[in-house]
């Protein structure tokens, strides 16, 4: 548990930009000068990005804030991801059947948090990296969480047109019953490193990682050892919580909008069943917080 928190650091410290340090900020608010900007990014890119939807500002001005609001670094960024997305053929990977990996690796959308961003969970904890690996299903699990990462942005861009005022999600990593041997073995990490190279790739989709449950020697660790050696700005985007069921719901209330009593029975709450992933696909897609 502690080499992961280790890796976690330094994978965080590369692929993510410090400049999302800016994680408080609203999204879409703009000075004049970043509005100038936003226009100038926008007439580089119009041309050149393979979808609608990448055409508004809701979508480029997160590339622009991680880079600062240097346009030709934004550009650079932008393109790049362009080409690692026809690559993997990332535009029709929703198409593909997931049915069985939906089934054993639980992603669910449990609920809103307090400003209407649905709150996705990771059940981590329950995820056999492990077979994956020994099945020779590697590529494909690392497939399925980029899988993940446009999932959660179609729910996101389908809760806009609905009227949604959001630009991001909740990231909750349930890690109860982590174990070395299934998920922190040597040939398993990666898969929980993709995530965060992902995260990379979907600039401000999310605040944080929050992960529940993790034995409370790894907090401690975390918090006392790890975290301070972090870059700036880089431990902010990974949050740690022991077993403590009362202190982190507390805190997710407090410090993240999230009422877990308004969530479902699978974090303690009184809210409706979590939605799975193949219920999200089959319902185009579309969620609307419980109200």
């Amino acid at each position: 548990m502690v080499a992961i928190l280790v890796i976690m650091v330094i994978c965080v410290s590369t692929c993510v930009p410090n400049s999302q340090g800016t994680l408080a900020d609203d999204d879409l608010t703009l000075s004049v000068d970043q509005k100038v900007k936003l226009d100038e990014f926008n007439a580089i890119m119009s041309s050149r990005v393979p979808h609608e939807y990448m055409k508004s500002e809701i979508y480029l001005v997160p590339w622009l804030r991680v880079n600062d609001f240097n346009v030709d670094a934004a550009t650079r960024a932008l393109v790049t991801n362009f080409i690692w997305r026809d690559e993997n053929k990332i535009d029709s990977i929703l198409d593909e059947d997931w049915t069985e990996f939906n089934k054993d690796y639980r992603v669910n959308v449990e609920g809103c948090d307090m400003e209407g961003k649905p709150v996705i969970s990771l059940f981590v904890g329950e995820w056999n990296l492990r077979r994956a690996v020994v099945s020779g299903q590697s590529d494909k699990m690392l497939r399925f969480v980029d899988k993940l990462f446009e999932e959660a942005g179609l729910v996101v861009r389908n809760m806009q047109k609905s009227g949604n005022n959001i630009t991001r999600v909740q990231f909750i990593i349930e890690c109860l019953g982590m174990s070395v041997q299934q998920q922190l073995c040597p040939r398993c990490i990666p898969f929980l490193v993709h995530i965060l190279e992902d995260s990379a790739r979907n600039p401000l989709m999310f605040t944080r990682f929050i992960f529940l449950n993790i034995p409370q020697y790894a907090v401690a660790v975390w918090n006392n050892i790890v975290g301070p050696l972090a870059p700036p700005g880089v431990a902010d985007l990974v949050e740690l919580h022991g077993t403590n069921k009362e202190a982190w719901r507390d805190i997710l209330l407090k410090k993240h909008g999230i009422d877990v009593s308004k969530l479902s029975p699978d974090f303690g709450g009184d809210g409706p069943d979590s939605v799975d992933l193949e219920t999200i696909k089959k319902n185009g897609h579309n969620y609307q917080c419980p109200k």
